[in-house]
C-alpha cells in the first residue's frame, strides 16, 4: 500500500509552476503520476513523450493546452486531456487565477525507441500523423460562445433523439 500526501513528495520549482512527483515510477505497476501548479498567465513545461503515454485530469483553475506550439482547447476544473504521442505540449493558466492539474504516466505502452523498425516507419508518417491527429477540430481562439436559437433547437433535437 502506498499513501502520501502530494505536497511531501519531491517537487521541482520553476518560475511559473511547481511539480509534485507524487508517484515515482515503478511504486504501483508501471504507472508514475504527479500534481502541477501553474502561476496566473503561467504555463507548464513543454515536452514531448515517446516512452510513456499521458493524461492530464484539471483539478482547479481553466486555461489552454498548447500542442506543436498551437491553442488546441480550453481545459478547466473537471476535464480530462490525452496527451498525444511524440506531441510538444505545455499547459497554459488564464490570467484570472491559477491552474492546478493532475498527470499519470502509463509506461505499459509498447515504446517505439526500442524497436528500431517502428521507429523508423514512425519517422516517416510523422508529420501525416500529426496533421490527422486534429482533422475536424475546431482551431478554437476564444472559447465557444452562446449557441443561436436555430442550432440550440437543432442541438436539442438531436439529443431526444439519442435518448431514444
Amino acid at each position: 500500500m502506498f499513501i502520501r500526501g502530494f505536497k511531501d513528495a519531491k517537487l521541482d520549482v520553476r518560475p511559473e509552476c511547481v511539480c509534485y512527483y507524487c508517484l515515482p515510477e515503478g511504486t504501483i505497476g508501471r504507472l508514475s503520476a504527479g500534481v502541477v501548479e501553474i502561476e496566473p498567465g503561467g504555463s507548464s513545461l513543454s515536452c514531448a513523450h515517446t516512452a510513456w503515454r499521458q493524461v492530464f485530469f484539471i483539478l482547479d483553475g481553466e486555461g489552454w493546452l498548447v500542442l506543436d506550439g498551437k491553442k488546441r482547447g480550453r481545459v478547466r476544473k473537471d476535464m480530462v486531456v490525452e496527451i498525444p504521442y511524440d506531441v510538444e505540449h505545455k499547459v497554459v493558466a488564464s490570467k484570472s487565477g491559477p491552474l492546478r492539474y493532475l498527470y499519470v504516466n502509463d509506461y505499459s505502452q509498447p515504446v517505439l525507441k526500442t524497436q528500431p523498425e517502428s521507429a523508423a516507419a514512425y519517422a516517416k508518417i510523422k508529420p501525416a500523423a500529426k496533421a490527422d491527429l486534429h482533422r475536424g477540430e475546431a482551431k478554437m481562439k476564444e472559447p465557444p460562445g452562446p449557441l443561436s436559437p436555430e442550432r440550440l433547437k437543432l442541438a436539442q433535437r438531436l439529443m431526444k433523439r439519442g435518448k431514444k
